[in-house]
């Protein structure tokens, strides 16, 4: 949002702001390297934020009573799986907004049509599944769940202090 504010007077916040004037053409190296902490910290904490392995915790099949969803079952318990699932569709979808707002259609010489929507639209979705496999069937294969613990160090220590440094990176590149 700093860099979109210097750069023009657009809306920081905008999402269209953000998809015309993408982070990684803003910044210079350590900003560069900032952003680049930022999108993993972000992907990292994926996973907890839809609760999938690792972060499974309050559903695991392990727990007392089998979880959360456990006294609901048809209608509802098909609410609750939708809802989950668009959470995380939505979870993704930001990512992906915020830092790969790219489209492909302009770059294969299709412009201001229909069929550029189309093309940028099945564009996203391949990315979104791309961040998907990435962010959580790649670590749902590779690790097993955490204790609460682990879990909490995780987000707590870990992943706040990658935040932190990739914010602070971006803040001496602007100020340099």
């Amino acid at each position: 949002a700093w860099r979109i504010l210097q750069a023009t007077d657009a809306n920081a916040f905008a999402f269209s702001s953000m998809a015309q004037y993408p982070i990684w053409d803003l910044v210079g190296p350590l900003g560069f390297v900032g952003t680049l902490l930022l999108l993993v910290s972000l992907i990292s904490v994926t996973p907890g934020e839809l609760g999938r392995v690792p972060f499974d915790l309050a559903e695991a099949e392990t727990e007392l009573a089998g979880g959360l969803l456990v006294e609901y079952s048809g209608r509802n318990l098909a609410l609750f799986y939708l809802g989950n699932a668009i959470r995380g569709f939505a979870v993704l979808s930001l990512t992906v907004a915020l830092f790969f707002p790219y489209g492909i259609a302009a770059s294969i010489g299709v412009t201001g049509s229909v069929l550029a929507a189309i093309i940028d639209g099945a564009f996203f979705l391949v990315k979104v599944l791309l961040v998907m496999f990435v962010a959580v069937a790649l670590v749902r294969s590779a690790m097993a769940r955490f204790k609460i613990s682990q879990a909490s160090v995780f987000y707590v220590m870990i992943m706040t202090m990658v935040s932190l440094v990739g914010l602070l990176l971006i803040w001496a590149d602007m100020m340099l």
